[in-house]
């Protein structure tokens, strides 16, 4: 008898963190949402189009950073990518007015000796293909945004 009330115990433990490993999981695998705040700020400098005001990354460049143990951003876009003048818009204006310092890479610029390892990088990378922000520290990658075009629309308008 004394077996029986054990084993119930333990299944009833068991069940309440299994239900609590489900919550947990899924909060994880909520969306991430855009608030766009007006903003009324005077800058010293006006923003010039034709100035590029992000680093264009090449492989070195990310091999090098990736394995620093600070926290870097990296913007991903392809030349496939049917949204690439956009996404380069908002980068440029992002880097102007939070001044941040974000590297560029276009993976179509890579040879295929280039891709392979920046896809040995880390295994996410796979994955990433265009209109991504990450951001990486110690060859981790600790944030992941992917924008679609109405984002890239939205947020390029919220700076004008």
């Amino acid at each position: 008898m004394k077996h029986y009330i054990i084993i119930i115990c333990i299944c009833i433990i068991l069940t309440i963190f299994n239900l609590f490993l489900i919550k947990n999981q899924s909060d994880c695998q909520k969306r991430e949402e855009i608030v766009i705040v007006n903003k009324n700020v005077t800058y010293k400098d006006k923003y010039n189009k034709k100035t590029t005001y992000y680093n264009k990354a090449k492989f070195n460049t990310i091999n090098k950073i990736f394995k620093e143990k600070k926290v870097y951003t990296i913007a991903i876009t392809n030349n496939k990518s049917n949204t690439q003048e956009s996404f380069k818009e908002f980068i440029n204006k992002l880097c102007f007015y939070n001044n941040e310092n974000i590297y560029l890479i276009n993976i179509s610029e890579y040879t295929k000796k280039e891709k392979a390892k920046y896809y040995n990088l880390n295994p996410e990378l796979k994955n990433i293909k265009e209109n991504t922000i990450i951001k990486i520290y110690n060859k981790k990658i600790i944030s992941k945004t992917t924008l679609d075009k109405d984002n890239i629309n939205k947020l390029i308008k919220s700076y004008e």
